[in-house]
């Protein structure tokens, strides 16, 4: 019985696992992927954090939460910051391994950009993800795909920084905000395994005296 649940259990976590990856290629991307950078940062949409698509517009949705000049959105956001452009433009610089441009036509840099910060909208031929900053500037990036399922990737695309002219320039439903979490250190993951273990080996050796007894 153990053994079947454990092939039903491997089978569903590898079709779940398959259907990710086609769902990302096609950049019609609903979860983000958690991308991971060089400062211990995880990027995430905001929108996965509970900004309802079409209903409120970034700016409302995370100046209600965040501290705008911090970033900090607070432990009901798990943790959440707001960043700011200049936090953006370091993530950009590592994705795509060039310097922040105010326009790039870096096609290769842009399907990293989208597949690293997982959620884009899609629209005809072309995938977008298009996120605001606390300090009132957006990123859209942009990927070309083919008209017709499945939407296969030309490898054209490119991204664009605005600065916002008006509150409302920055708030559109569709957009989102660039967000992250900090990544526990290695170095904090590995004092928690050692108490795991330690807790698991101290019952181990309460059980067996008692056994001995």
């Amino acid at each position: 019985m153990r053994l079947f649940t454990g092939l039903l259990a491997a089978t569903s976590l590898a079709l779940s696992m398959s259907a990710n990856a086609q769902v990302s290629w096609q950049n019609d991307i609903h979860n983000a992927s958690g991308y991971i950078d060089a400062e211990g940062r995880e990027w995430l949409p905001a929108l996965v954090d509970g900004i309802p698509l079409g209903t409120i517009g970034p700016v409302d949705g995370m100046s209600a939460q965040c501290n705008v000049l911090t970033g900090w959105c607070g432990n009901q956001w798990n943790s959440l910051h707001w960043a700011s452009m200049d936090e953006v433009a370091q993530l950009i610089t590592e994705v795509t391994g060039q310097p922040l441009m105010t326009s790039s036509r870096d096609g290769a840099g842009a399907i990293a950009l989208e597949l690293g910060v997982g959620y884009t909208t899609f629209s005809g031929s072309t995938s977008y993800y298009t996120a605001v900053t606390r300090d009132s500037y957006f990123v859209n990036v942009d990927v070309k795909t083919d008209y017709r399922p499945p939407y296969t990737v030309t490898g054209d695309g490119g991204y664009d920084v605005y600065h916002c002219a008006t509150k409302s320039a920055c708030n559109a439903n569709e957009f989102t905000a660039w967000g992250w979490v900090a990544v526990p250190e290695p170095s904090t993951i590995s004092l928690m395994g050692c108490g795991i273990a330690m807790v698991l080996w101290m019952r181990r050796r309460r059980a067996t005296s008692l056994q001995v007894k």
